[in-house]
């Protein structure tokens, strides 16, 4: 029985850091996108551009 409490414990814990990382992650991808620019904006005219402005997938954002 305490076994099974302590397995589910632990369960509970690697759930709770891989939230916390995932989290991370995010923060770090908004904060780069920030600093950086969001890759599908564009001012340029290119090949698959012709006008410049957004394009890609994302052509609404």
């Amino acid at each position: 029985m305490l076994l099974l409490l302590l397995l589910l414990l632990l369960l509970l814990l690697l759930l709770l850091l891989l939230l916390l990382l995932m989290l991370m992650l995010l923060l770090m991808l908004m904060l780069m996108m920030l600093a950086f620019g969001a890759p599908y904006r564009s001012g340029k005219a290119g090949r698959d551009n012709p006008q410049g402005g957004a394009h890609g997938c994302a052509r609404f954002l």
